[in-house]
Formats: structure tokens, sequence, C-alpha cells
């Protein structure tokens, strides 16, 4: 999961309470957000977790990501929307 780390209050420019990531879909959670081996920037990776096919819209720093996700899917997205098409074991 995620974790975060208290540090009390302090002078700064980001507001005291800030979102990064926020699904709108209960039975869609964000499985991973990590930073691109391929390229810059950063990848999003989404898993329905109810068996249910889902319109879920995603806000991820400040963009806005929307799509179709089947029962039990495995979704990734790069920073821009842009869905990917990753294979993790080939069958041969």
């Amino acid at each position: 999961g995620l974790r975060y780390v208290w540090t009390g209050f302090h002078d700064g420019k980001l507001p005291r309470k800030m979102s990064c990531a926020e699904c709108g879909s209960d039975n869609v959670i964000v499985s991973a957000i990590k930073e691109s081996e391929d390229s810059d920037g950063n990848i999003i990776r989404l898993y329905e977790m109810n068996g249910s096919n889902t319109a879920v819209q995603l806000k991820l720093f400040g963009k806005e990501i929307k799509s179709d996700i089947g029962h039990n899917e495995v979704k990734t997205f790069d920073e821009n929307g842009t869905e990917l098409d990753f294979i993790e074991w080939k069958f041969s």
C-alpha cells in the first residue's frame, strides 16, 4: 500500500491536505504508480477486484484518466492516460 510520513505543520507552498491519486470506483484499486522503465514519466496500474465491468475515472496529479475496465482485469496507463499493453509472460 501507499505509505506516508507525518512531519507536522510547516510553512510551504503545498496545501495542508492534498490528494495525488483518486479513483472514482469502489471496486477498482490503484495497484501501482511507478517510474516507467522504458521512457520518461510514470505508469499507473489499475485492478478491478469485484468481478464487475466498470467505467473508471482516475485523477492523478491533476490529470484525469477515463477508461472501461473488465471484470478482474488489470490495466496499465502512462501518466497521459494512454493505455499500455504489457505481456508479463510469454508462453512458447
